[in-house]
């Protein structure tokens, strides 16, 4: 299994170690805020590899009580999770005051979600999954250059996949593929909309783990089920199927 392929936040497909002089060393202490482990461990190695200090939370609540109690320099926010999602949590921090940079994270990439995340208050947009370069030079934008840091103690090796803990994440997510896909097909039978984009918004992070076929379908999912689009949903939710179930079968189960 080729995990490494178009993983966009492992950067270049070298095999070699990130050079340390690509990443920017930065000061500061950052709120990440998702409610996948994936996106925890896989963001959250890219700003330690830049000198940052890293606090996450699982969702907009817990999100929004941590940055008003503690001291942070920016909130990096995913905008849809369970409890309170990302365009609440931004419109709660800011109505309280909370002046704390807000880059919004999303899978969608549909114009009217990015326009409401500005409404909510966020100060940038970043689309998910992300290159490398364009990552680290959003959080330049934001947080201020560490002079003092030594590049050569924070390279990254592009080959993230070698890692154990992520190996672990995409065994689990693809033995996770046929319940999800299952979810999906019962909730457009029952033409339930809000579920089939939530669902299919969740599985675009698949090209984090080295299969954009499925990113690909669902994010074509997800704009079929936000226009309520019958015949494109399905026909999305049967591509989407086949190649999940090809993926399921090439890739060994999970221990």
């Amino acid at each position: 299994m080729n995990t490494s392929q178009d993983i966009q936040l492992a950067g270049k497909r070298s095999g070699k170690a990130q050079s340390a002089a690509s990443i920017p060393q930065l000061r500061g202490r950052v709120l990440l805020v998702d409610d996948t482990v994936e996106n925890h461990f896989i963001v959250g190695q890219y700003l330690r590899a830049a000198g940052l200090q890293v606090v996450t939370a699982e969702n907009g609540q817990v999100a929004v009580n941590k940055a008003t109690s503690e001291q942070f320099d920016l909130i990096l926010l995913d905008m849809h999770m369970p409890v309170m999602d990302g365009y609440t949590a931004a419109r709660v921090l800011r109505e309280r005051g909370c002046g704390i940079p807000i880059i919004a994270l999303t899978a969608s990439v549909m114009v009217r979600d990015r326009d409401e995340c500005f409404d909510a208050g966020c100060d940038d947009y970043l689309t998910k999954p992300f290159e490398r370069d364009q990552f680290f030079t959003l959080l330049s934008r934001y947080l201020a250059e560490d002079s003092a840091a030594t590049p050569g103690n924070n390279s990254v090796s592009s080959d993230i996949t070698e890692d154990p803990k992520f190996v672990a994440l995409t065994k689990r997510f693809v033995d996770r593929l046929p319940e999800r896909v299952s979810a999906i097909e019962n909730a457009c039978d029952q033409k339930d909309w809000e579920t089939v984009r939530d669902a299919a918004h969740k599985l675009a992070s698949a090209q984090l783990f080295g299969f954009p076929k499925i990113t690909d379908l669902a994010r074509s999912l997800e704009l079929a089920a936000a226009d309520q689009a019958v015949q494109e949903a399905l026909d999305a939710v049967n591509k989407l199927a086949s190649v999940c179930d090809a993926v399921v079968k090439k890739t060994p189960a999970a221990e």
